[in-house]
């Protein structure tokens, strides 16, 4: 078995440091400050599509692609200089790796962010035994695309863990079981709604994790 992991509000409660970047693209051309939990709604699909939405939805008004992709940089610099100022592990996380470690069970990251920025975040924030770290390469497929996780070539089965429904697409199309925790980015409310099934409130243990295999 092994257990592949989301990051963002599913290992770690990232959502300031996102809305920080996106912010301070933001603010280059004029625009407010969104509040970290109106951004929350956004992320999940990358980061250009993260910051993408937000301008769109709360401004400010950008006339081109051109003005679009210099926010993106802008956006992108401050992050890779600020990755995990505020973020947090979410509280029971290093005692599931501890247990997946104990059971030699392997597990590892995968992100539709930079991977620039993940391998980052990771370092500062984990000192465990991933397997694999990868965030999204430029030229690769994105999360839900199955492609995305066959290209990780995992031999052993897979289930993945996240917190929205970028990520139950994801096992959906990969045909492997998922585990979608509501402490995240995404409501209980919001994932039920989408007819989301397996869901958890709090960090899951390796019991819940052989719960939904053998039910799989």
């Amino acid at each position: 078995m092994f257990v592949l992991f989301d990051l963002d509000g599913t290992l770690l409660d990232t959502i300031e440091d996102i809305s920080s970047a996106i912010n301070y693209a933001r603010r280059a051309f004029d625009g407010e400050d969104v509040e970290s939990e109106r951004v929350k709604q956004f992320v999940g699909n990358g980061l250009y599509s993260a910051l993408v939405n937000t301008i769109n939805t709360y401004g400010p008004r950008l006339f081109s692609e051109e003005e679009e992709s210099l926010a993106f940089q802008i956006m992108m610099q401050y992050y890779k200089n600020h990755p995990a100022d505020k973020s947090r592990v979410y509280d029971g996380i290093y005692s599931l790796l501890s247990e997946l470690d104990s059971a030699s069970i392997r597990y590892g990251i995968l992100s539709n962010k930079s991977d620039e920025i993940v391998q980052k975040i990771v370092k500062k924030s984990f000192n465990n035994n991933f397997s694999i770290i990868r965030g999204h390469i430029q030229g690769s497929a994105l999360k839900p695309n199955r492609e995305a996780v066959d290209a990780l070539e995992i031999d052993d089965d897979i289930i993945l863990i996240g917190d929205s429904e970028v990520d139950y697409l994801t096992a959906k199309n990969c045909n492997i079981p998922s585990l979608i925790v509501t402490y995240g980015f995404r409501s209980r409310e919001e994932l039920e709604k989408r007819g989301i099934p397996n869901l958890i409130d709090n960090v899951p243990t390796l019991k819940d994790i052989y719960k939904i295999i053998n039910l799989y």
